[in-house]
């Protein structure tokens, strides 16, 4: 059994009987750790910053228009953030890499998605 505190130990929750500390619901600021079991020793987690996470950007994006060959355009997605996911189809397929090849002329919604499921978006448009 524990409890915590987030405070610097100036007040504390009820017993918790697990092992996993889940904490919701809290602003952003600062917060000092410290749980203590029911032997009453305590450990110091120390200071714990809660910040708004910055959602991902997309930087740049660069195109090659589909030639009269057909099937042949390209879109690259450069972003400096973490993604996991690029789209051009809102998401209902999606891949690890950020070259789309093999597109068509047309209107493409470009999605970036990062590890904290955030996104970015924009329109771009391919000619033929």
């Amino acid at each position: 059994m524990y409890q915590y505190s987030i405070d610097s130990g100036i007040t504390f929750s009820s017993t918790i009987n697990s092992d996993t500390l889940f904490i919701d619901s809290l602003s952003k600021g600062n917060y000092f750790l410290i749980v203590r079991d029911d032997a009453l020793c305590v450990y110091e987690y120390g200071n714990i910053y809660i910040g708004k996470t910055p959602r991902p950007n997309i930087d740049s994006v660069t195109t090659i228009n589909e030639s009269c060959c057909g099937q042949d355009g390209i879109i690259s997605i450069f972003s400096s953030s973490d993604v996991i996911k690029y789209s051009i189809d809102t998401f209902l397929t999606y891949q690890n890499t950020s070259i789309f090849n093999s597109l068509i002329r047309g209107d493409y919604l470009v999605y970036i998605e990062d590890i904290n499921a955030c996104l970015d978006s924009v329109d771009i448009y391919l000619e033929a």
